[in-house]
């Protein structure tokens, strides 16, 4: 399915770069039988150093002499470090139990606040009667989900106010 393609559709966008394509991949290659031991075992060695760089980096030791790429590859870890962490959080909490949270048969998607009209058709043609459930419709993004499950718990959090209110 073409549309997988898309960054903007994968689950763990933040960390699909080109600049970490090796490390993400390496092993994955090597277990395919697409690149040899030795290779590995350099891709291994060029990821130490980018480790050792960027401890040096976060302890504020920047004099010492990296060659420039190593540099650049740990420079960008450090960036994206709180990204992809608080990206792993926020789907760690949506697949988790307190993440499935039930949806009203009635739910109107299309008035969901961030949510784009493709989904909202999708989980309107679909009806999931649970953001689990909405989470394995095909072609569905993970800001998509996030949107469905943010509303789904006001919904839930609304439920009480107005069962008091009545």
């Amino acid at each position: 399915e073409p549309y997988r393609m898309f960054t903007s559709r994968a689950e763990f966008r933040m960390q699909l770069r080109e600049d970490n394509a090796d490390a993400r991949l390496g092993e994955l290659a090597h277990a395919a039988g697409l690149i040899d031991d030795a290779r590995l075992d350099g891709l291994r060695r060029r990821l130490e150093q980018v480790d050792r760089c960027a401890e040096a980096l976060a302890r504020g030791r920047e004099g010492e002499a990296w060659p420039d790429w190593i540099q650049r590859k740990a420079r960008a870890r450090l960036v994206y470090a709180g990204y992809i962490e608080r990206e792993r959080r926020e789907i760690a909490r949506i697949r988790g139990e307190s993440g499935n949270l039930p949806l009203p048969a009635d739910l109107d998607y299309f008035a969901i606040e961030g949510l784009n009209r493709e989904s909202a058709e999708r989980l309107a043609r679909v009806r999931p009667s649970s953001t689990a459930q909405a989470g394995r419709i095909p072609g569905m993004t993970p800001g998509a989900l996030a949107c469905v499950w943010a509303h789904a718990r006001l919904l839930r959090r609304r439920a009480p106010a107005r069962a008091a209110g009545e």
